[in-house]
């Protein structure tokens, strides 16, 4: 005979329910899960803190492009004297740019370029600027990675900025 399904349902009119187990939390499931987790966890994590640094290193690639820049421009304006004459001012971009970043240091020279036939072959200049930081690196494992000066966890970052040198043409007094 065949039991039908009225015999299923309890006393209250309810349909029985089998019991279901809690799941378990994932550390307690079975070992091979936490060695699995303790394999990868290293490896996903220096991925992760290697992204993070290179965004920490993009910002003071940022910094320091924006400051050589603007010390260039302080440079190329008061390099030229009244009489024409190109002076070096290294000086006064060092202590621009060490108000920025600190612990920069910058370097420039002068590089000649075309002569300026309208005013009577004048040589033009540019004023090269490059400045160097070194960027502390924070998590050790992507500084093995990322650094590039050796024994240090440091990030060796360099800005070239060319600027035109402005040179007040000669004024004939009559």
């Amino acid at each position: 005979m065949k039991k039908s399904s009225v015999e299923n349902i309890g006393m209250s009119g309810f349909q029985r329910t089998p019991r279901v187990l809690s799941p378990r939390p994932i550390f307690f499931a079975s070992g091979q899960v936490m060695v699995e987790t303790l394999l990868i966890l290293p490896v996903f994590l220096t991925i992760v803190f290697t992204i993070m640094e290179m965004g920490y290193i993009a910002f003071w690639v940022i910094v320091l492009n924006h400051a050589t820049f603007e010390c260039a421009r302080v440079g190329a304006m008061t390099a030229a004297g009244p009489t024409g004459s190109v002076g070096n001012p290294t000086g006064a971009m060092q202590a621009l740019l060490r108000q920025h970043i600190h612990g920069a240091t910058l370097s420039s020279v002068l590089v000649p370029t075309t002569q300026d036939q309208q005013a009577g072959n004048l040589q033009n200049e540019d004023l090269e600027v490059t400045s160097t930081y070194n960027v502390p690196l924070v998590f050790p494992l992507s500084s093995l990675i990322l650094s590039n000066v050796h024994g240090q966890n440091v990030r060796q970052i360099q800005a070239v900025i060319d600027m035109p040198i402005e040179i007040p043409l000669p004024y004939s007094s009559n």
